[in-house]
């Protein structure tokens, strides 16, 4: 009796692990969106930034021309970061609904075991979604050049810093379009190479791998 009784609260600790408060299969969506909102208010500080330093010194056009710099080609990298992690979530959604219902196949069945293997399977098809979608890598390079502009010593604190003092970029010029050119890119690529696979593609292939525990 006390056997079974141990089961049983190894199994139900096992299953309140794996359902927590809200049965989902994504562990880390909190950490990006966390990430994606610290990026947001960079954003803002920098566009505040620039705006002080052309109501500072109204008579310096190039402040003017950095800000629009600014606007056009960095600003987009947030919308299609933002665009990028909105599908993901739409497509995770769609899994978590197909998690969900094969959880509670697993659960009830009473079978610690294949209860062990369905997390495995689970935690590499997290990581798969992950993956189609690069949404930690996309964020980790978006939060990391937002962090470079955000540095005092940093390419556009030295630009305003230049314009300021000297009306002109001329020495760091090429640095500012180097910057300008890379988020270009990024922004870009992620259009152009994210999702790898559309959503119901890869949900099609993981609700195939799930039929082993029908």
């Amino acid at each position: 009796m006390i056997q079974v009784f141990c089961l049983v609260v190894t199994f139900t600790s096992a299953i309140n692990l794996v359902l927590s408060e809200e049965p989902t299969m994504f562990r880390k969506n909190s950490n990006s969106t966390k990430e994606l909102e610290a990026i947001k208010v960079a954003k803002i500080r920098l566009d505040n930034e620039i705006q002080t330093a052309i109501n500072n010194h109204p008579g310096i056009k190039l402040l003017e021309s950095i800000q629009q710099d600014f606007i056009s080609n960095f600003h987009p990298v947030l919308r299609d970061l933002e665009l990028l992690f909105d599908g993901y979530k739409t497509c995770t959604f769609l899994v978590d609904l197909t998690y969900e219902d094969y959880l509670q196949k697993v659960t009830e069945r009473e079978d610690k075991a294949q209860l062990d293997q369905f997390q495995k399977m689970i935690n590499k098809w997290e990581g798969k979604f992950l993956v189609n979608y690069m949404i930690q890598s996309n964020i980790m390079f978006a939060r990391k050049k937002m962090d470079e502009l955000l540095d005092e010593k940093g390419i556009l604190h030295s630009i305003i810093n230049e314009a300021i003092a000297y009306g002109n970029v001329d020495k760091n010029g090429a640095a500012w379009i180097s910057a300008k050119n890379q988020a270009h890119e990024f922004s870009y690529n992620m259009l152009k190479h994210t999702p790898k696979k559309p959503c119901l593609v890869v949900l099609n292939e993981f609700k195939t791998d799930l039929k082993k525990f029908d």
